[in-house]
Formats: structure tokens, sequence, C-alpha cells
């Protein structure tokens, strides 16, 4: 099933109160008021008022007449219930569209009529499907009507050469003297990392780009965090080569569930100041997804 674009906007925002509710710890029968939301969220009461009653038609809150809405549960039991998101028709789309291309199904080098024509699509929900991967550099221009996907990897060898330079990089990057994490985005990114860890467990998941985006702001984060230019470049750059393969890679929920609990893992040990634990935790990481992707790096034995 897929939703709408407002519905599943509407689905966010929801996810979003219940969020708020588990990280401010509310008691159970707690009066939660549209005011409140409006001013954490940075929402008008509109899309509040939707989201309350989407949240009552779930069980979390109840409307008690002229008294407003009121939490059934406490606030962390309330962010384990979150609904789980509905793809929209682009999402479902995109995806589709991205597991065919690495697969090899569908060609490097694409035209919008050939996409319309294989995928039985509108032209309207075709054309924010090419924006959105456009955006996101994953599709690119070419020559008159061609469109030619990013380059990615692929092939066990260039899938192998890339793990064995990430091994390098990254681990490294977490020991240079110039390492100077940020507190509150750790925090931030752990929470979003935990967030779909229980989503995970709970059997609602995730939508795949989520957590592409998810995984590339871990690496990009703690490489960010090195002060050094250079090696937040090669991550980068292996971040767009990996992005096609991801999207496929992530539909595997239990090698989901392992990579979330490695990543916070990681981060818990960079909070804690340990970093040599946490570049060890983070070559493990690296070693087990180049296992995982069938191209084991040549200095580290499989399992």
């Amino acid at each position: 099933m897929v939703a709408t674009r407002p519905e599943a906007r509407l689905g966010e925002l929801a996810r979003r109160v219940t969020d708020l509710a588990a990280q401010r710890g509310w008691a159970a029968g707690r009066h939660v008021t549209e005011a409140e939301l409006c001013e954490a969220l940075q929402v008008s009461r509109t899309p509040v008022r939707s989201a309350l009653r989407l949240l009552e038609e779930e069980g979390v809150v109840e409307a008690r007449p002229g008294r407003g809405f009121h939490l059934r549960m406490s606030g962390p039991e309330a962010g384990r219930r979150r609904p789980r998101p509905q793809p929209t028709v682009e999402e479902a789309l995109l995806a589709r569209i991205l597991r065919d291309r690495v697969s090899g199904e569908l060609p490097a080098e694409v035209t919008r009529s050939l996409l319309l024509r294989r995928y039985a699509s509108g032209r309207a929900v075709m054309e924010g499907v090419i924006a959105r991967l456009a955006d996101e550099g994953l599709l690119l221009r070419g020559g008159g009507r061609v469109l030619r996907f990013a380059a990615s990897v692929g092939d066990e060898a260039s899938v192998r050469a890339s793990y064995e330079v990430r091994l390098v990089v990254e681990p490294a990057a977490l020991l240079l003297p110039g390492f100077r994490p940020d507190p509150e985005v750790l925090a931030v990114l752990r929470d979003r990392h935990r967030a779909s860890l229980d989503d995970f467990e709970a059997g609602r998941g995730a939508a795949p780009g989520a957590l592409v985006a998810l995984d590339a702001d871990f690496h990009l984060t703690l490489a960010g965090f090195s002060g050094n230019p250079f090696m937040v470049a090669l991550v980068r750059q292996q971040t767009d080569l990996r992005r096609l393969m991801e999207y496929a890679a992530n539909e595997d929920s239990p090698r989901v569930r392992l990579w979330l609990k490695e990543h916070i893992a990681v981060l818990d040990a960079v909070t804690a100041g340990d970093l040599a634990l946490a570049a060890q935790a983070l070559r493990g990481h690296l070693e087990r997804a180049a296992r995982f992707a069938g191209a084991p790096a040549r200095d580290t034995p499989a399992e």
C-alpha cells in the first residue's frame, strides 16, 4: 500500500509527536496541547490537530470532551507504538527504479519515454521521481533526451576496492589529533539511529531512502569531526558511489538492524571519549559490511 504525499507528511508529523513524547518522558494521561506541539515542532495548528486525530485513531491519545487530547500511555510507550510510514507513490516508484538499476535490469542510460513505458507511470509522478533522483545526484542529464545514472560500485572488484579505501580512511579519521566530536550532533544522530532500530524491531521498518540518508550522515559526520577536508572528500566520494547499491542492501531487515546497532556502538564509544574503541568498532562494522556485500577486503579473513 502506498500513501499520497499529504498522507505521508501527516504520518511523519504524527511520528514526530510520539518522538517528542518519548524524548520528554511524558506520563500516561498527560494533557497534550496543540500550542506546545506547534512550538516544539515548528508547525501550525491545523496539521498538528490532524496529527493528533491520527494518533487518536491509533490509540495513542484520546480526546476528552472540552479538555483536549491526553496520552493513553507513557511517552516511551507511545514512541514504540509509532505507525509504520507508508511510502508515497513517488517513493515506491523511485525504489523500484533503483532496484532495477542495481540488479542490471535497467541500463545506465535511459530516456523519459523508456521509463514511462517500462513502469506504466503517469507523467507527473515520473517527473517527480526524475527530479528527486537528480536532486540526490543519482541521475544526470546526458546528451539530448538521455538520462544517465550516476557511476556506482557494482562488480565485486570495485566493491572490494571501495571497502579497502574506507577501511584505511574512516577508522583513522577518529584517531587524528584534530578529531573534535560535537556532543549535540552525536546525541541527535544516536537518537535517529535508535528510533529507526525501534521501528525495525517493532516490525514497522523504514523507507529505504531514509536509511540511505541516515547511513550517509553517520559516516560523513564522523569524517567531518576529523577536521581534515581531504578525508571528508574521500568519504563523500565513496558514499556517493555506494548510494545506488545501498538502496538494495537496505531492504534486508536483519542486516539493517545489525548496522544500526553497530553504528550506535561507535557513537557511544565516541561519546564516552574512547576513540580507540570507536575506531575498532568502526573497522569491524566496515569489515562485516564488506563480507555482506560479497567482497571481503583482501587483508580481512572471511568468517
